[in-house]
């Protein structure tokens, strides 16, 4: 009896033509019957959509690609986790990532843990492996600014008990090049959505001057920070920025280097020796977007 996928891979996607051919042919590879993947696709206007249809025919997969326009990536992703069939989700699964071979080792780890130990979220730099009931239990996805979203879902599941870390690489950027007008809007877009979240411009600053940046990027940033923060001022807020919690920004980070130091040695999973060789070298640097990366 067919009792459906095991796993839902889910992503979301918008314009993104000049990595989702590499990305698709790095995961259809590692999918078999235990498989489904749910795609969001925002509006694609640049042949990512066209691309998503053919794969539909060429999977041998089930895959459903759903509309979403002007909504928010959270909602996006909740409208993921709400489409799925699978008992687990590989969610952050991003179009614009290359994805190591280990899908097989990391997810029969994962299962070994959970039948063992109970239902629990996997984080990993990368993507992140969730039971759909236990999302659903703790309430989804939820419309916060881009970056801010990922950090209170894992606040919460950190805070219920049920986080745990894996500090292996599933995943890397894939290089593109973007252009200027591009880069220099996710950079002003990025600042603007920390305002939208609580950060205070104090707090920037305050963080901005102790950072490395060089001269000039502090003095873009300063000029910056004033103009987002205002820009901010006049969008809805959200408040999920709380500045006396350790972990209320780059938790992932945070909360990986908590482990280094013992900290949060009971939520980290040491990787078993096929896990770590088919995941990517850690030590390799990654693609970083110089406009976008601020001291945050």
């Amino acid at each position: 009896m067919n009792q459906g996928p095991l796993f839902t891979v889910c992503i979301c996607t918008y314009n993104d033509s000049g990595t989702i051919a590499e990305f698709f042919e790095s995961v259809s590879q590692q999918l078999d019957e235990k498989y489904e993947i749910v795609v969001v696709d925002g509006g694609s206007n640049d042949g990512t959509r066209e691309f998503l249809e053919s794969q539909r025919e060429a999977l041998s997969v089930p895959m459903q690609v759903l509309d979403q326009r002007k909504t928010g990536l959270g909602r996006a992703r909740q409208q993921c986790v709400e489409a799925a069939n699978g008992t687990y989700l590989l969610e952050q699964v991003d179009a614009d990532m290359r994805y190591a071979d280990c899908f097989d080792s990391l997810l029969s780890f994962y299962l070994d843990y959970v039948n063992t130990e109970g239902p629990v979220q996997l984080l990993t730099r990368g993507m992140r492996i969730t039971p759909k009931q236990l999302h659903e239990e703790l309430g989804g996805w939820r419309p916060y600014p881009h970056g801010f979203q990922e950090n209170e879902l894992t606040r919460r599941f950190f805070r219920h008990g049920y986080l745990r870390l894996l500090d292996v690489k599933t995943a890397q950027h894939i290089d593109v090049e973007h252009d200027l007008e591009t880069a220099i809007r996710w950079y002003v877009y990025n600042y603007r959505e920390k305002f939208r979240s609580g950060l205070s411009p104090r707090y920037a600053l305050s963080h901005l001057y102790e950072s490395n940046l060089p001269i000039w990027r502090k003095v873009l940033d300063t000029g910056t920070i004033a103009t987002t923060y205002l820009w901010a001022r006049s969008k809805d807020r959200v408040e999920t920025f709380n500045r006396n919690d350790p972990l209320a920004y780059e938790i992932d980070d945070r909360l990986y280097e908590g482990c280094e130091s013992g900290a949060y040695d009971d939520i980290r999973l040491d990787a078993p020796p096929d896990v770590e060789e088919n995941c990517f070298d850690a030590d390799v640097p990654d693609k970083a977007y110089s406009y976008t990366d601020t001291s945050l």
